[in-house]
């Protein structure tokens, strides 16, 4: 005979020949289920990852659904509706990451109910929610870490005897982050790339060397904490980088997962037109580290598991554009950097940003201006050249500044009424002092030799002004 359900039975047997009648019944004895059967699901999605790199993947204190049933030896095997069961017990392992100083998660299988995963488990002892038909079906299980988990039962006292109904041992996973928060650890601040840094810098102005790179960039730049959670609202500390290769890996940002949004105007300051005065910023991608990068030797100081520093990349540049518009009082720049995205390989996103403000630097609109030089054909002119900026009334000489180079070389000659070639330009290479120079020279032409000589000076594109009035610089 053949019994397709579970629970505690008795047989009769009744004979009758000839007028005699024969009855009996067996002692009561149970019938138990040849197997229990766990199931993870998450609607129709079974999570059963078992790799750092596994999909599907699911949140970290997300609900899915966690089923225990009780099913018969049949072929096909089917559930065992009058199942009862005796005493539960689960064995929950934490079989990723498996590090020394990973941290353990909390599953929550049943309601107000939770067991602690282990690298070295064991059974214990748990009441799942109750069975129906053969079946405990608990909506709400979630587990509170990133990860993987391995989730075994047994039932190990059914018909109060000593029954064990096992199960096959299940993968659950693969467990990420639910969201990103990013906060602000430093906003950093802005200097003059002039030689040897100033407290300001000039519309438009870029570095010396190459007259290509803008000239604000950071002292100090600006850094972000970027924290994973789950979706309880607990960070995961399991979302960590180690050094053991992606057997252990579960941290899956990187720099590039990081977008900050361009700025393109000052937040504050308006041009003569009466718009927010635009800027051009060229950013690259910075640092992503699991050390504190406030700190001198920032691999002496990791951070706590599942928080994260980004740090803008030292090749940051920044200059604002120059033009007619530009002619303002000088002014404390007020650019500001709000997060675009933060999102990792597993497509988990930020939702809670903040913005980081650096320290201004002054902006000022500057021109270098040459003074006309007087003097006899038989003695060296010095040629006067100074800078000078917009004051918000006039323009004045920049006395505090003494990085701005110049070069004998970029002066050109021209024949107004007397030859060039009769002069040299003399005086090299040097710094401006307190915004002026004469070290440059026209050598003397000699005796007899008078008249006038034009002079220009090829100088770097944000110190040329509007000499014509014809918004030409």
């Amino acid at each position: 005979p053949i019994y397709h359900d579970a629970g505690q039975i008795r047989l009769h047997a009744n004979y009758s020949v000839g007028g005699v009648t024969l009855t009996g019944s067996s002692n009561a004895f149970w019938v138990s289920p040849a197997e229990l059967v766990i199931s993870a699901t998450s609607g129709a999605t079974n999570l059963i990852g078992a790799t750092a790199t596994a999909t599907p993947t699911h949140a970290a204190g997300e609900d899915f659904t966690l089923s225990v049933s009780a099913y018969n030896a049949a072929t096909p095997a089917v559930i065992t509706p009058n199942y009862s069961p005796g005493q539960i017990e689960f064995k929950l392992a934490r079989t990723g990451p498996t590090l020394t100083d990973s941290v353990d998660g909390n599953l929550n299988y049943a309601a107000a109910s939770t067991l602690t995963t282990s690298t070295t488990p064991e059974f214990e002892d748990i009441t799942l929610t109750s069975f129906v038909s053969g079946e405990s079906i608990y909506n709400a299980a979630h587990y509170s870490e990133v990860g993987l988990i391995n989730l075994e039962v047994q039932d190990n006292e059914y018909g109060g005897g000593n029954i064990i109904i096992a199960a096959t041992a299940i993968n659950i996973g693969r467990f990420i982050p639910d969201h990103f928060k990013q906060t602000i650890v430093n906003s950093g601040s802005f200097f003059s790339t002039c030689n040897t840094g100033t407290t300001f810098a000039y519309s438009g102005q870029k570095d010396e060397a190459t007259d290509s790179i803008g000239a604000i960039s950071y002292p100090i730049s600006p850094v972000l904490l970027i924290t994973a959670y789950n979706k309880q609202g607990d960070i995961t500390r399991n979302y960590y980088e180690d050094s053991q290769g992606s057997t252990n890996d579960y941290m899956k940002l990187s720099a590039a997962g990081v977008s900050v949004s361009v700025p393109t105007t000052d937040q504050v300051k308006t041009g003569v037109n009466g718009d927010k005065l635009p800027l051009t910023a060229n950013m690259n991608t910075g640092t992503l580290s699991q050390n504190d990068l406030t700190t001198s030797i920032p691999s002496d100081n990791p951070l706590a598991k599942g928080e994260l520093h980004y740090q803008f990349s030292d090749d940051d540049h920044f200059f604002y554009n120059r033009s007619a518009n530009a002619v303002v009082t000088p002014f404390t720049s007020d650019i500001t950097f709000s997060i675009a995205t933060i999102i990792d390989a597993d497509n988990v996103n930020v939702t809670t940003t903040e913005v980081a403000s650096p320290t201004g630097i002054e902006i000022r609109f500057g021109r270098l201006v040459l003074k006309n030089s007087f003097g006899p054909e038989t003695s060296n002119l010095p040629q006067q050249m100074q800078i000078e900026h917009f004051d918000g009334t006039d323009f004045v000489v920049s006395s505090d500044n003494d990085c701005v180079g110049y070069d004998a070389s970029k002066i050109s000659l021209t024949n107004v009424s007397l030859d060039p070639a009769l002069t040299d330009k003399l005086g090299g290479t040097g710094n401006f002092i307190e915004g002026k120079t004469q070290a440059i020279e026209l050598e003397a032409t000699g005796d007899g030799n008078r008249g006038s000589i034009g002079v220009s000076y090829d100088i770097y594109d944000w110190l040329k002004y509007d000499w014509s009035g014809n918004d030409i610089y």
